[in-house]
């Protein structure tokens, strides 16, 4: 039989074994919320870093850029729906692409497959002064200070007047349109005798007067055309 003095010791060692289990237990719970909460945070954390960072940079896709988003799709053969950006792939060579703006009805980008690869051959300078443009492709007189404007692939400015004979008053200024020089153009007049690829390619320089670059059988061959008399 167990005496009154075995059954105390058994029961001190019972509660002291309850005891220390759950002194261990704990721990082990208290951890196992922790490791939930360390799942859930980081993912939270970085979708905030990314968020903040996203809204800091304003960064946006330039092919949905204010002043190159499209209002008209050309529905030329060969051209993206919406402005390629450039060096991207294209074919057939030498396929142009024009784009006006939903922001701004005659401003826009032309776009030329040169060599494989899509060059912007053409931009509005002031998109916002566009909204003064005629609503369609111009003639005529028109007043200093009418901004540039794009009607399909072509660029309409107002130019003064090319003469030999001074306009009357009121007529100094009139509208000239064309389509913008070829991506194999150089910026500047080349050289006469200068090494070129497109063969069959004419850039134009001045608009009263100037020069004309003509690539034939790899050479540039450049003329001065004077103003009129």
């Amino acid at each position: 039989m167990l005496t009154g003095r075995r059954l105390r010791t058994l029961s001190c060692i019972f509660l002291a074994f309850a005891a220390g289990c759950e002194a261990r237990s704990a721990p082990v719970a208290a951890d196992a919320g922790v490791a939930r909460d360390a799942t859930l945070q980081p993912d939270a954390a970085a979708g905030s870093d990314s968020s903040a960072r996203d809204g800091a940079s304003g960064r946006t896709d330039a092919r949905h850029d204010a002043r190159i988003d499209p209002l008209i799709d050309s529905g030329l053969a060969g051209c993206p729906p919406l402005p390629p950006l450039d060096g991207q792939g294209c074919a057939p060579e030498g396929t142009r692409c024009p784009y006006n703006t939903s922001a701004f009805r005659y401003c826009g980008s032309v776009h030329e497959c040169y060599k494989g690869r899509w060059a912007r051959v053409y931009r509005t300078p002031d998109c916002p002064g566009t909204n003064t443009c005629p609503a369609a492709q111009p003639s005529g007189d028109c007043a200093l200070g009418a901004p540039e404007c794009l009607y399909g692939e072509k660029v309409c400015t107002c130019r003064h007047v090319c003469s030999g004979v001074r306009p009357p008053p009121g007529k100094e200024y009139a509208w000239g349109c064309g389509v913008p020089p070829a991506a194999a153009c150089p910026a500047q007049v080349p050289t006469d005798g200068a090494v070129c690829s497109a063969n069959g390619v004419t850039c134009q320089y001045g608009s009263c007067g100037g020069s004309r670059a003509d690539c034939q059988a790899g050479r540039w061959k450049v003329v001065f055309i004077p103003p009129p008399p």
